[in-house]
C-alpha cells in the first residue's frame, strides 16, 4: 500500500534541515493513477510536486510542480488531487515517466500557529486488487536501494552542510 512519509519538520529532521517547511513524501508507479487528500484548512501555502528521486543519489528531476493557490479548494478546506497518466476533472497533474516520488511541502512560518495538516494517498486503479508479494530478488533490490540511499545520505548531506557553512563567515547572516 502506498503511504506518506512525513520528514523535515521540528520533529524529524533528515538532510539538510529547512526550518520553513513540512515535507511528505510517497513512492509511486508513474503507469498508476493515485487520489490524494487532507484537509488545507490553515494552509499558508504549499507546492505538490512529481518527483525523479533524492539528490543525494542524483536524481534531481521535478515534473507536474503544482501549488496550493493554483488548485480547487472545497469551502471546508478539503483538498483532493489526482495524479495520473491520463487527463482526469478537478485538480490533477499529470504523470511522468521518470516520476517515482510524489512529495508535498507545506510551507509554515509560525511554528506556534500556522496549520501543517496530515495527507492521504491512496492508488486508485487497482482498488480492490491484492497487491503480489514481492519476491527473494525484489527483496534483495529494494534492501541494495536502502542501504546505497543511507550511505549516499550520509556522504552528500555532510558535504552539503560543511559546504554552505564554509560559505558564510561566523556571526553574520548570509546573503
Amino acid at each position: 500500500a502506498t503511504s506518506f512519509v512525513r520528514f523535515q519538520d521540528p520533529r524529524v529532521q533528515w538532510g539538510g534541515p529547512n526550518p520553513d517547511n513540512a515535507y511528505w513524501r510517497a513512492a509511486i508507479d508513474p503507469s498508476a493513477t493515485y487520489r490524494v487528500w487532507g484537509n488545507v484548512s490553515g494552509v499558508r501555502q504549499a507546492l505538490f510536486s512529481l518527483n525523479e528521486g533524492d539528490m543525494q543519489l542524483e536524481h534531481y528531476g521535478v515534473f507536474g510542480e503544482r501549488s496550493l493557490d493554483e488548485l480547487a479548494i472545497g469551502s471546508d478546506g478539503a483538498l483532493e488531487i489526482l495524479l495520473s497518466p491520463v487527463e482526469q476533472p478537478g485538480n490533477w497533474i499529470a504523470m511522468h515517466p521518470k516520476a517515482r516520488l510524489f512529495l508535498i511541502r507545506v510551507y509554515v512560518s509560525d511554528w506556534e500557529r500556522d496549520v501543517s495538516p496530515g495527507f492521504a494517498i491512496e492508488r486508485v486503479d487497482t482498488a480492490g486488487l491484492p497487491q503480489p508479494e514481492p519476491g527473494p530478488a525484489a527483496l534483495a533490490r529494494s534492501l541494495d536501494r536502502a542501504v546505497t540511499w543511507v550511505e549516499r545520505s550520509l556522504a552528500f548531506w555532510n558535504r552539503y552542510t560543511q559546504e554552505g557553512a564554509a560559505r558564510v563567515p561566523p556571526n553574520q547572516a548570509a546573503a
